[in-house]
């Protein structure tokens, strides 16, 4: 049987937003007959969400689980055999732990099944990620023929990155070529739409300012530190901007698209990516800390944490978006101020990567941290120290009345025809020649078709505003959760190793089996010889 129809959502059942509650008591007489619009039922469903503690920390500490086994696997190939068969189909398994299982079968399917079926988040513990066992079989199959192939002395076998970002390239290629076949979307346009502008700006956008970073801090002094925090806040503001963007136009812009989706609060695919915005720069930001500690005497890691803290606490109260309004006219909206919540939960995935690092080391029998890695270990946990005191410090000075977390910026409901007209005409075209220049000929001179395309326009011009100003946030399901730790973890963990020594000097195991850089598991992988009993 249909659901019983609920009743439409009024603009006046919004908070009232800051500022807005001595204009709307100036309005004339003849605004005040203009009727209010109200949102489509169908919309009540689309809202933006945010994580929660509890949530996080199991999500964090489920993925740690995953790196810690196929941490001890890798290290296991190295030490527990002298057989190259073994240890291939051990560096095969630990793989398929690190990541093929936890990424590719879980955490990367989930957000893809949520953007091309529906299904109810809200009732959804770890998500119904769904990939045709086809495409299971050829993925495994892709990284098992990496893993073991054969590339002749003295390079023998592919190490972790080149791994990594050939089998990453090919199951792209095999999942957009035979999965829309295999497991039909919805809509595959909008499918395609949650993956290149928006988890493929995080992925490309952390792979690019990490990179550029550690190479530049191979090359200068650690005063370069300093703008280590400015680099990720405007990777992470620029990744907002764009997906919302990219929201606002090809979802909450298109009507029909969002009816197809009535059951399902798309807005979660939107908070996930701004959630895995900041968890992958904190990881980034852990990584390139951690790795000049393991390679430089002395403080001056401490730069950069120390201006990580400054910088993070103004731009959590909401100063820089402050600055940002009034300089460059960029509105401060609920999708800088999720930004800014998501920080409250989200920056302390990347500690659970270290943890499940050093857990990996005490299971094969060597320390944890050894005499030399003590200042890494001091960075780490200074660390952790900042984020603690910064969410403790920007939730007094937020409690004082400090900052600027939300300036809203909205327009009168009366407006939105005129605009939506506006917009038609501009856009698409689809009013009759005659409404081209007088925007505001009554309706009942307009062809029934003109009106219901501007009431189509209106519905989305009032969702858009609703969502972005006015609508309380929910809490995002488990299972995104999950996906951003698990990626956040997986990705910090990748860069520690191809910043550091490799893998042999991370796991900290066979000190004196002679690795050099093509041993170093980071391009090539060789098998060494000699057991580390």
């Amino acid at each position: 049987m249909p659901a019983e129809p609920r009743p439409p959502l009024k603009l006046d059942d919004a908070p009232p937003l800051p500022g807005m509650e001595e204009g709307a008591q100036e309005q004339t007489a003849s605004e005040q007959t203009v009727p209010r619009r109200s949102i489509h039922p169908d919309d009540a469903v689309v809202h933006l969400c945010e994580p929660g503690y509890l949530q996080t920390f199991m999500a964090s500490s489920c993925a740690a689980l995953w790196l810690f086994s196929g941490l001890t696997l890798l290290g296991g190939a190295e030490s527990w055999t002298d057989s190259a068969t073994a240890t291939i189909s051990l560096r095969v398994a630990a793989w398929m732990l690190l990541y093929q299982l936890p990424m590719q079968v879980k955490a990367i399917p989930n957000i893809r099944y949520f953007s091309t079926n529906e299904f109810d988040a809200s009732v959804s513990f770890s998500g119904v990620a769904y990939s045709p066992p086809v495409l299971q079989i050829l993925w495994f199959g892709i990284y098992i023929f990496l893993t073991c192939l054969y590339i002749g002395e003295p390079y023998q076998h592919l190490g972790y990155v080149p791994i990594y970002g050939i089998g990453h390239i090919l199951v792209i290629m095999v999942g957009d070529a035979l999965g829309p076949k295999m497991a039909p979307a919805l809509s595959e346009a909008w499918a395609m739409k949650t993956g290149p502008p928006m988890l493929g700006f995080a992925m490309l956008g952390f792979f690019a300012v990490t990179s550029a970073y550690g190479v530049a801090e191979r090359y200068t002094s650690e005063w370069l530190g300093i703008f280590l925090p400015v680099t990720f806040s405007c990777y992470e503001v620029l990744g907002t901007i764009t997906m919302s963007r990219v929201f606002e136009i090809e979802f909450l812009g298109n009507l029909t698209l969002r009816r197809m989706y009535s059951h399902t609060n798309q807005g979660v695919v939107l908070s996930l990516m701004v959630g895995l915005l900041h968890a992958m720069a904190e990881g980034g930001r852990l990584a390139l800390i951690l790795t000049r500690a393991l390679r430089h005497d002395g403080n001056g890691w401490l730069f950069a944490i120390t201006a990580g803290f400054i910088w993070n606490v103004f731009s959590r109260l909401g100063f820089v978006s402050k600055a940002a309004d009034i300089v460059l006219g960029i509105q401060c909206t609920r999708y800088t101020l999720l930004l800014q919540q998501v920080k409250f939960c989200l920056g302390y995935p990347r500690f659970f990567a270290v943890l499940a690092m050093a857990l990996a080391r005490l299971s094969m029998g060597t320390r944890a941290v050894s005499k030399k890695e003590m200042n890494t270990a001091v960075a780490i946990f200074l660390q952790f120290v900042a984020e603690v005191l910064e969410d403790l410090v920007v939730k007094l000075l937020a409690w004082l009345g400090a900052g600027f977390n939300f300036i809203a910026h909205s327009e009168p409901p009366e407006d939105l025809t005129a605009k939506a007209r506006s917009r038609l005409q501009q856009r698409f075209s689809l009013l009759s020649p005659a409404t081209v220049v007088p925007v505001t000929l009554p309706d009942t001179d307009l062809p029934e078709a003109d009106l219901q395309a501007i009431e189509e326009e209106c519905q989305n011009l009032l969702l858009t505003h609703h969502i972005a100003f006015c609508k309380a946030f929910g809490i995002l399901p488990y299972w995104a959760h999950f996906a951003i730790a698990m990626t956040a973890q997986f990705h910090t963990v990748m860069f520690i190793i191809l910043f550091s020594d490799g893998l042999p000097s991370i796991l900290g195991f066979c000190p004196y089996k002679g690795y050099n850089e093509i041993s170093q598991g980071i391009i090539f992988w060789p098998v060494q010889q000699g057991s580390c009993a």
